[in-house]
């Protein structure tokens, strides 16, 4: 293997395939990884900063006397206001014919992951975990 030193250390890198080199992929195929034209890491970054902008959002009205649902709708009109598609509404549950219900995962508390927007009042001392995953120009942003 040919080896580079880089910023971090010492770098390895395997011979690419002729599948390789045809594909633009690390190893070749359809299963490597594809590597990217600067547009496109670009449009990853707009579609990166539109999440930013959402978890911004979000944490400006996560206060004491807000609900969850009220967060999730400000962020799904933003999300719409950018022209971009929210990731989480609607995405299919293990129930067949149900989607998530929110434009966000809002945890609240004990709840780890995937919390549910509600009409709950966020607490003094509540702690607030919001996901957020958008796609905008084909590019998601999570």
């Amino acid at each position: 293997m040919a080896a580079k030193r880089g910023r971090r250390g010492l770098l390895t890198r395997r011979p690419k395939t002729k599948a390789a080199k045809a594909s633009g992929s690390v190893r070749g195929g359809n299963a490597g990884i594809q590597l990217k034209t600067r547009e496109q890491i670009e449009k990853m970054r707009v579609a990166g900063r539109l999440v930013v902008e959402v978890h911004d959002l979000c944490r400006t009205m996560a206060r004491p006397g807000n609900t969850t649902r009220q967060i999730d709708e400000a962020a799904g009109r933003l999300i719409e206001e950018r022209g971009a598609e929210n990731l989480f509404l609607n995405y299919p549950t293990y129930v067949p014919g149900e989607g998530f219900p929110s434009n966000l995962c809002i945890s609240v508390n004990e709840v780890v992951v995937h919390g549910i927007a509600n009409d709950e009042p966020i607490r003094d001392g509540d702690i607030v975990g919001v996901d957020c995953g958008v796609k905008l120009d084909g590019w998601c942003g999570d």
